[in-house]
């Protein structure tokens, strides 16, 4: 029982609840630390602090933040930088609220950011009697709606079990500000849903993002109903209602014009955007706000020599039952590195949830993308690569846009590519390959490869690989799992 549990135990469960994404239970032991007053010592807040930024979990951090005033009578100084730079706004004011000093920060941008987030959370206690929901702290809390975003995460637990979190919560909090109630969202889920897909409420909402509604003559009902009419596409222009209040209707003024509101939005994107213009084309067409545009461009401009660990290797897409495609690693400069979501329905692209893997894809080099191209060059299938610390691939989870590359497509892929890998042993020094079980990968994989997870070599953030398959592993004899579920030697190169 934890009120028997020496603190490193309760530690230990703390730790193993936060990477389980189970926020309940963490709390729940944190509690019982703090009602005992155990001892906290700094290397065991550490060890926690790197278990729960990537996640954002704010309720549990706070919690930290009274153990450990309770321990050493003074907040946890050193944890502000951190909670900023992870947008934990409610855990930052949990800092400065038991006594956190604000000077030790040591640039006017973060001193900025920690004055937005106080008075960001004050304005939700005033507004509603709580701290922000985890991931919500710097959004405006007047678009608050508990009941239908609680609809939304609810399905998002039921049927898309590696949504939860500041995640489910920030595509909740968008979805609910779009649409307002319960019918409407039902309305746009209903038209544009595609229940064959492995997350169809994550791909149908992912694109949506509110801006700052600062502006009084932004109509959002109008942007609903264009959304509900014109689909995702739509959605993905909403980024932009603050400068273009209202979507452009059809010239007879019958319906919502997709292609006179997507050139309104032009007129007014990027200030920037003459720094780097094809970039610019690519967020205008994909709805990317001018604050993701910026972070993109800098990015951009830091990352203009990259070496690359990953592996180059192109499969000609008759190899896995796809003809006049290709698979490929993307060149470490292609821009489409910077937003493979919003080109493959996922969200793993600058500003949006999966900024992090984005970014390490694209400026690391233990991280790249592969991607599926057609032969007109469109990308419809594509993953985020890493390095594992022990010299493993791992492509992190296998994205696809629609139902563009199926299950077997997928199986005969990672196959044809462990083949290659072990042909090209002599070039490179990949150990094993691995793919993640979350995004879209699909799950009937597991019937294929057997479990085995790989720890990245320099990433620590947020991804969709929590839980591995190992597809090949070149030490050994390559193994499989049969229909059955037992383990068998495979017959040529791949597992």
């Amino acid at each position: 029982p934890p009120k028997q549990l020496p603190v490193f135990r309760l530690v230990d469960g703390m730790l193993k609840a936060l990477r389980d994404d189970n926020e309940e239970v963490a709390t729940m032991l944190i509690k019982q630390a703090t009602k005992r007053r155990l001892k906290l010592d700094e290397d065991s807040l550490w060890r926690l602090e790197l278990a729960m930024l990537p996640n954002r979990h704010e309720h549990f951090g706070a919690l930290c933040v009274q153990w450990f005033k309770q321990t050493f009578n003074r907040a946890p100084n050193g944890l502000l930088g951190k909670a900023l730079e992870s947008n934990c706004a409610g855990l930052a004011a949990a800092i400065m609220q038991a006594g956190g000093d604000s000077n030790i920060l040591l640039f006017e941008k973060d001193h900025d950011k920690l004055a937005a987030a106080l008075s960001s959370v004050e304005r939700w206690r005033d507004l509603h009697g709580i701290t922000p929901p985890s991931g919500l702290g710097f959004y405006d809390g007047a678009h608050y709606q508990p009941d239908l975003i609680k609809t939304i995460t609810t399905l998002f637990r039921k049927y898309e079990h590696n949504i939860f979190g500041w995640s489910g919560n920030v595509m909740a909090f968008n979805a609910a500000g779009l649409f307002e109630t319960p019918e409407r969202l039902a309305k746009y889920i209903k038209r544009w849903g595609n229940n064959t897909e492995t997350q169809p409420l994550h791909d149908l909402l992912q694109m949506i993002k509110l801006p700052d509604m600062t502006n009084p003559a932004t109509d959002i009902k109008s942007w609903g109903d264009a959304v509900i009419e014109c689909g995702p596409l739509m959605a993905k222009l909403v980024a932009f209602a603050d400068r273009v209040p209202m979507p452009v209707r059809s010239v007879d003024g019958r319906s919502w014009s997709l292609n006179a509101t997507r050139a309104a939005c032009a007129e007014f994107a990027y200030a920037r955007g003459g720094e780097h213009l094809a970039l610019a084309t690519l967020c205008i067409t994909n709805g990317v706000t001018e604050e993701r545009f910026d972070k993109a461009l800098d990015l951009l401009k830091r990352t203009k020599h990259k070496s690359s660990n990953i592996p180059d290797i192109t499969i000609d897409g008759a190899q896995f039952d796809m003809p006049q495609h290709r698979f490929y690693k993307l060149a470490d400069n292609d821009i489409r590195g910077l937003f493979l979501g919003e080109l493959t329905g996922c969200c793993q692209s600058i500003g949006a949830h999966g900024d992090q893997c984005a970014t390490h894809g694209f400026s690391s080099p233990d991280g790249g993308f592969y991607v599926v191209e057609d032969s007109r060059g469109h990308i419809v299938g594509q993953c985020w690569a890493w390095r594992g610390a022990a010299g493993e691939l791992c492509f992190d989870s296998l994205e696809r846009l629609g139902d563009r590359v199926s299950d077997g497509q997928w199986l005969a892929l990672l196959k044809t590519f462990a083949d290659e890998l072990k042909k090209q042993q002599n070039i490179h020094d990949v150990s094993a390959l691995h793919v993640g079980l979350g995004g879209k990968t699909p799950k009937n994989l597991s019937q294929h490869f057997s479990a085995k997870a790989a720890s990245p070599r320099d990433y620590t953030g947020y991804r969709d690989s929590t839980y591995q398959l190992l597809v090949c592993d070149f030490s050994v004899r390559p193994t499989s799992v049969d229909g059955r579920g037992s383990r068998k030697a495979a017959r040529s190169g791949a597992g």
